[in-house]
């Protein structure tokens, strides 16, 4: 599939676009396609459970973090 996108430098396919996007920070990348922590936890629900102790453990630690400031 080519999708042609007009920018005033260059026209990019859809698959060049993903290509640079790949490229981009991780946050940054989330920001400029406005996706929330609940569309990750949506489409990501099988890394979640792949690594429910790890997550469990950190989500643990940062309630006792919280606790300090009660």
């Amino acid at each position: 599939m080519v999708i042609q996108v007009s920018t005033t430098k260059m026209q990019l396919t859809f698959e060049e676009i993903c290509e640079h996007l790949k490229k981009y920070d991780e946050t940054m990348l989330l920001e400029l396609l406005n996706i929330t922590s609940e569309e990750i936890v949506e489409k990501f629900q099988d890394k979640i459970e792949d690594n429910m102790d790890a997550l469990a453990k950190e989500i643990d630690n940062e309630e006792e973090e919280y606790d300090i400031y009660e």
